[in-house]
């Protein structure tokens, strides 16, 4: 997989195909802060909710809970992830790339940007691209994210 944090101008540049989410997720912010949850609303992400992940970080371990799966990445890969940490689905991708990865949107706030092939249930690989966007939720630290899922092939 390849994984990338980054600013949101260089998210801009390198993930047009998400500017529009991009968009919304920057105009909840204030002074450059990371927007809280309560401040978007379920038309923001009109156009948007099927290709929608939701997860908060429960533990010190930055490792997502996922609390929603859209149905564009539940169909894709027959497996819907509500309630199910990341670990759990994919543990020897989060212990060699994803610990870090979400260990260091959560610490520093940048966008994550991923790339690559997941397995799915009947065994094929399908290529994903995902972008991660942090967002508090009654704090300052970054307690959640809202990952936007774009299926590449089949």
């Amino acid at each position: 997989m390849d994984l990338k944090r980054l600013t949101l101008e260089e998210a801009l540049e390198a993930a047009p195909d998400f500017r529009g989410m991009l968009e919304v997720w920057s105009s909840k912010r204030r002074d450059e802060q990371i927007p809280g949850w309560s401040d978007f609303d379920f038309p923001d992400f009109v156009g948007w909710h099927s290709d929608l992940v939701l997860s908060i970080f429960k533990t010190e371990e930055p490792d997502p809970y996922f609390v929603l799966s859209g149905e564009t990445f539940t169909r894709a890969i027959d497996f819907n992830v509500k309630g199910v940490h990341f670990s759990q689905g994919w543990p020897r991708l989060f212990d060699l790339q994803f610990r870090e990865h979400f260990g260091a949107i959560r610490d520093t706030g940048l966008i994550g940007l991923t790339e690559g092939k997941v397995a799915t249930s009947n065994r094929n690989f399908l290529s994903i691209r995902v972008l991660e966007l942090p967002v508090r939720d009654g704090g300052d630290e970054v307690q959640r994210m809202i990952h936007v899922v774009r299926v590449l092939s089949d």
